[in-house]
């Protein structure tokens, strides 16, 4: 989990960093597809049967799903503070925690928990530093242009 939280936040930064005339889909595209690439690799050892169409189905919208979120994810990077941004990204380890006993009647193990409390409380922490160090947040009139071109 922690090797996903340093991508994640690698990819956040890194997308800050790109120009506002790149396009948010442009960054949506090569991040899904080294995601992709990543997975294939892994599961090069796996056989592959075929999916039914109902799973067929649920991959395909789980795809737009996550393509969805990821646009967001950098509109919201490009966009906002990162302090303030950051901590809402880790409301999704309570989906997954939630999801996971519901869909699957599964509980993570201590040490995954343990991890999980450790990225949400580091994000909790910067938060209240933020708010202790007195930074306002920006208004929108001080929030750079950003193309918004799928």
């Amino acid at each position: 989990m922690l090797i996903s939280v340093l991508f994640i936040t690698l990819r956040d930064l890194s997308t800050r960093r790109l120009s506002p005339e790149v396009p948010a889909m442009t960054v949506t595209f090569f991040t899904s597809t080294l995601v992709m690439l990543t997975y294939l690799l892994v599961g090069l050892g796996t056989p592959w049967v075929p999916m039914p169409g109902w799973t067929l189905a649920l991959t395909v919208a789980a795809a737009a799903l996550v393509l969805t979120s990821y646009v967001s994810i950098i509109q919201a990077m490009r966009i906002g503070e990162v302090a303030f941004v950051s901590p809402f990204r880790y409301t999704s380890l309570l989906f997954a925690l939630v999801l996971g006993l519901v869909l699957f009647d599964e509980w993570p193990e201590v040490l995954t928990l343990v991890g999980a409390a450790i990225v949400v409380a580091s994000g909790l922490f910067m938060l209240y530093r933020e708010h202790k160090l007195g930074r306002a947040p920006v208004t929108p009139e001080e929030l750079p242009e950003v193309s918004t071109r799928p």
